[in-house]
């Protein structure tokens, strides 16, 4: 649908993230031109053309006073997805929040309207959230990362809350071992 080639194109980076919309016609994705900078979400159409972006963190986030050294320098909005309701749901580091035992920003679940206006952060968690995804039942589910007796590597849970940031509720508790 787009690369670096296509007529309507961000040109070379990194093209991840992609999600289909309810009909069928837009797909939703996050791009980065390069190692330094921000990450974007934007939108095409499933036949090429329509290229927008939705997000700009670079210009909507002060940048964080973060240690110098901080990994992954930049702002980044990343894993978007369609809301039933119109909305969009993304994660995104624009919080400034940091990695407690690492010089790395966290992400955390945010959502915006299908223009890329009103962004709203729908989290409270001071770890990495990750994933989002549509259940039947409208909620949007995801990964956390709880820092509290797991690895960092693997065994993450998975959680449920409301597109409105209402009602995080953990989908397998923490009684699960291996939820991957």
């Amino acid at each position: 649908i787009i690369d670096p080639t296509t007529e309507e194109t961000l040109g070379e980076g990194v093209y991840r993230d992609p999600d289909i919309s309810y009909d069928g016609r837009r797909v939703l994705f996050a791009f980065k031109d390069g190692a330094e900078g921000n990450t974007s979400i934007y939108e095409i159409g499933i036949d090429g053309t329509g290229l927008r972006r939705l997000t700009d963190p670079g210009c909507d986030c002060q940048e964080n006073h973060a240690p110098q050294g901080l990994i992954g320098k930049g702002q980044h909005d990343i894993t978007p997805c369609y809301l039933p309701g119109g909305r969009i749901a993304f994660t995104s580091t624009r919080t400034g929040g940091l990695v407690m035992c690492f010089s790395s920003y966290i992400d955390t679940l945010h959502t915006m309207n299908a223009d890329g206006s009103d962004i709203r952060s729908i989290s409270v968690n001071n770890q990495n959230e990750f994933d989002p995804a549509v259940l039947p039942n409208g909620r949007i589910l995801y990964g956390r990362w709880e820092y509290i007796d797991k690895t960092a590597l693997y065994m993450q849970s998975l959680w449920t809350v409301n597109p409105d940031g209402s009602d995080e509720t953990a989908l397998f508790a923490t009684n699960l071992a291996k939820p991957t």
